[in-house]
């Protein structure tokens, strides 16, 4: 009940009568584009604590049928924007499905998920460090309100 990286587990993680493996929620989102754009300040933030925080380029993700380009200038999101299949040439990563949508919520890293499907992919290291910059992992746990 206290997620996956608690303090406590350092201290006595042997000592607990049973440790739960977090469970992952299956989200969807029903337009992307709006969500990223809406969540962009928290995008911006995660870049602003790694080495890719005055980041200047395009982002072009592929999701093999469709995809999506963002632009950053100086580590700022200036547009996000669809795209369809003829424009996928140059992405630097691809994920099948709604397997993006994982790495969006920070349910695993780049390579966990490469690992998990291996339709997913980065062009080159660089790529999957800015993408797990910009996605980073995060341990969550929803707790009832009752």
């Amino acid at each position: 009940m206290l997620g996956e990286s608690h303090p406590v587990y350092q201290v006595s993680g042997s000592k607990l009568p049973q440790i739960h493996k977090p469970y992952a929620y299956y989200l969807r989102v029903p337009d992307l584009v709006e969500f990223l754009h809406e969540v962009s300040p928290a995008l911006e933030t995660h870049l602003a604590d790694t080495a890719f925080d005055l980041y200047s380029g395009k982002i072009i993700l592929s999701f093999y049928r469709s995809g999506l380009k963002l632009d950053f200038k100086q580590g700022h999101i200036e547009d996000i924007e669809p795209l369809g299949p003829d424009a996928l040439d140059d992405a630097i990563a691809g994920f099948p499905g709604l397997t993006f949508l994982q790495l969006v919520f920070g349910f695993p890293s780049m390579e966990e998920l490469k690992h998990a499907h291996p339709d997913c992919y980065s062009k080159n290291d660089e790529n999957q460090h800015l993408l797990n910059a910009l996605f980073p992992k995060k341990c969550s746990d929803v707790w009832p309100i009752s």
